[in-house]
């Protein structure tokens, strides 16, 4: 086996360990809606696709994964569309969505990448 060979296998064997490796994911963020003035709705229309979305919604964040002290009053934008027909799952009623959605408070700017599912 030339060497040349040898550097090419042994930056496939690395970028295999890299490729192969688990996704996880960590809570970042925990809130909750605080007040009904300004509700996150819904809508269906008709032919299957769903819209869910939110503007100037009050909310508390009562977890950070930064130094913040909590609770912190914040308010959320939302928006999403379903790309997927809703099914169901074990009991449980499920439909994918693409979605925005931002988080500001006096303290900083949370904001979820565009394409969020």
């Amino acid at each position: 086996m030339t060497m040349k060979m040898k550097k090419v296998l042994g930056a496939l064997a690395i970028v295999g360990a890299v490729v192969a490796a688990p996704a996880s994911a960590n809570v970042i963020l925990t809130f909750g809606q605080t007040a009904q003035t300004t509700p996150i709705t819904g809508t269906n229309n008709g032919s299957g696709q769903t819209t869910i979305s939110g503007t100037n919604v009050l909310v508390t964040i009562t977890q950070i994964d930064a130094l913040n002290p909590t609770p912190i009053f914040a308010i959320m934008t939302l928006n999403a569309t379903s790309f997927g027909p809703a099914t169901l799952v074990a009991g449980n009623v499920v439909q994918e969505f693409s979605a925005t959605f931002c988080i500001t408070a006096s303290l900083g700017y949370y904001q979820a990448p565009t394409g969020l599912q």
